[in-house]
């Protein structure tokens, strides 16, 4: 029990973005983290320890022990100095991400709500697992946000991409597929528009006629979330969308709106009040469900793009341009624009393509997701085996020279600010050898 709640706090704790949070929220939903956990969480306190602070940051053992046992079979002084020296960067970040001005702390702090939300709703996680978890969804966030903004300036020319081709010429790029994706979501009809857009009138003249938002929310919002809290949404003035922004500035207050369209559905809302920076409003949502027609008209485009492609008639690329429509709440494993996998990357990232037995050049896929109504037209093209070259490898070398820059600007943050932080490690440590001169500022 104690071990599986070190592992999702670790994973957790090492996110690099919110991929990363979607796995660990599938793990919870899938019960591979068990429920009542605290019997766990007490033994977890007992056995563990503190081995480093940084500035307020905290460091235990057992981070360290766990990434070693992942990592390592036989494990070096050496090598758990190196793991320890990457939590140690890990955590300087986080501390300073926490006191930055630049970062909106109350859109941090709703982000993590939300999340943590998703997992209450579909497990019975104890109180103190709830915290736990919720403090290090914040962590993966205020990481994401403090590594944006040391990063915000990077550029790769290409000129840095041929020296760096000229000076790895005996470097051998491994088989790998190229992966793109046409996404067709179904239109639907005008009658069956206007259908929807009259019962949200309906609704909207029952409430004005005195009947309760709130209970029409419950009983008719598509949006789960809200609904159970009577349509209530409190949004942030900073980072409202256009589609809101909008509507909600043209309402007063107890005001309902006529019926409008976004990504998610057709809509009304009330706005309730706003007080500084926030914005308090009631919606309900209707999501279309699309007829049988609806989606067999949809099938009968993919079909004859589908075959267009295949027959030359038009290029994936262009197809996709006049096609493709982005969702910003689409799954980024099914929007793919030119990812670079290898085969075993492509089973273990991309659940969609498991069925596939064997990856063929050029491979054209259809794919319909259980219970959304999203077609997929899937381009994977083979790269063979071959020595680095600007044509192939543009944007895999650009990738990496970014990583790079990314890695540097980053020990040039630490270096800039290690003497004005707080630094506390084990003595066990007191001799290492580290990258930064962390040892320097030590306070033991």
């Amino acid at each position: 029990m104690k071990k599986k709640i070190i592992k999702i706090l670790l994973i957790l704790t090492l996110l690099v973005n919110n991929k990363v949070v979607a796995k660990v929220v599938n793990d919870v939903n899938n019960n591979k983290v068990v429920n009542d956990v605290n019997k766990g969480v007490k033994d977890f306190y007992e056995i563990d320890s503190i081995i480093a602070k940084i500035g307020n940051e905290i460091i235990l053992k057992s981070e360290l022990d766990q990434i070693l046992k992942n990592k390592y079979k036989n494990i070096s002084f050496i090598q758990e100095c190196n793991e320890l020296e990457n939590l140690f960067k890990l955590h300087f970040l986080l501390f300073y991400a926490k006191k930055n001005n630049m970062i909106n702390h109350n859109y941090v702090n709703e982000q993590a709500k939300l999340k943590i939300q998703d997992l209450v709703k579909k497990n019975n996680l104890s109180p103190t697992i709830k915290l736990m978890i919720y403090n290090q969804i914040k962590n993966t966030i205020y990481y994401n946000s403090i590594y944006q903004i040391i990063n915000n300036n990077i550029y790769v020319s290409p000129k840095e991409i041929d020296d760096y081709i000229i000076n790895n010429k005996k470097i051998i790029v491994p088989i790998t597929f190229e992966l793109s994706s046409i996404i067709f979501y179904p239109k639907i009809t005008n009658d069956h528009k206007k259908e929807i857009i009259n019962k949200l009138l309906k609704i909207k003249n029952e409430i004005e006629n005195g009947s309760d938002f709130k209970t029409k929310a419950i009983s008719y919002s598509d949006d789960i979330k809200s609904a159970i809290n009577g349509g209530l949404i409190t949004l942030n003035y900073e980072t409202i969308n256009n589609e809101y922004k909008n509507i909600i500035f043209y309402l007063k207050e107890g005001e309902i709106s006529k019926p409008f369209q976004t990504e998610e559905g057709f809509q009304i809302l009330k706005l309730e009040k706003i007080i500084g920076n926030k914005i308090y409003i009631r919606l309900i949502l209707i999501k279309p469900k699309y007829t049988k027609e609806e989606l067999l008209e949809t099938k009968k485009i993919v079909h004859s793009v589908m075959n267009d492609i295949i027959n030359n008639n038009i290029s994936f690329e262009q197809a996709k341009n006049k096609y493709h429509f982005f969702k910003k709440n689409i799954d980024n494993h099914i929007d793919m624009d030119h990812i670079r996998l290898n085969q075993y990357e492509i089973k273990n990232k991309i659940p969609i393509l498991k069925k596939i037995n064997h990856i063929k050049n050029n491979h054209i896929m259809k794919y319909e997701i259980n219970g959304e109504p999203v077609f997929i037209l899937i381009n994977i093209k083979k790269i063979p085996q071959h020595k680095l070259s600007f044509n192939k490898d543009y944007e895999l070398i650009k990738n990496l020279i970014i990583k790079i820059k990314s890695n540097e600007n980053i020990d040039y943050f630490i270096k800039k600010n290690i003497k004005y932080t707080l630094i506390q490690i084990n003595k066990k440590y007191k001799n290492s050898k580290f990258y930064q001169n962390w040892i320097k500022y030590i306070n033991f």
